[in-house]
């Protein structure tokens, strides 16, 4: 069955209440780092086949090919020495602006644009470019096999 637009929208928008909830949690003090785990395998197909993750602010290991790494960055594991926890900032909110989606025959979804990230506390915008591209796997699940963040360049 091919991907339809509607399911790369959703997946996007669990995509942003999971990081989101992941940092709520751990401002709770609840286990934050079980939720970031459930999150990655809920939504990135490490258990299906290769996933390709370069996160946004990553410099010392920028390629992520493991679902522990991808913990790592989102809730600062220590397996990736330089994460802190993306997803521990604080997030009030997360919007998705798709510059374009391109569906192939194979059954995959492609998408870029920019993702904006909103500071729970000052609300100040961060505004990130992104490629994703997303697979459904053997259980119907539409999930993430690409995903590259970069901030925008400035010159």
């Amino acid at each position: 069955m091919k991907i339809t637009e509607q399911e790369v929208f959703a997946a996007q928008e669990s995509w942003a209440k999971a990081i989101v909830a992941i940092g709520e949690m751990a401002r709770n003090g609840g286990d934050y780092q079980a939720l970031t785990r459930q999150v990655v395998a809920d939504l990135y197909a490490f258990d299906e086949r290769e996933v390709l993750f370069k996160p946004t602010r990553a410099s010392e290991t920028p390629f992520r090919t493991e679902s522990v790494e991808a913990v790592s960055y989102f809730a600062g594991n220590g397996v990736v020495e330089e994460d802190l926890g993306f997803a521990l900032q604080l997030w009030k909110d997360i919007r998705f602006e798709n510059h374009n989606i391109i569906f192939d025959e194979h059954n995959k979804a492609y998408t870029m644009g920019h993702y904006y990230f909103y500071d729970a506390e000052s609300y100040d915008e961060l505004k990130v470019e992104y490629t994703m591209a997303f697979c459904r796997t053997k259980d119907g699940k539409v999930k993430l096999f690409l995903h590259h963040s970069s901030f925008p360049y400035k010159r």
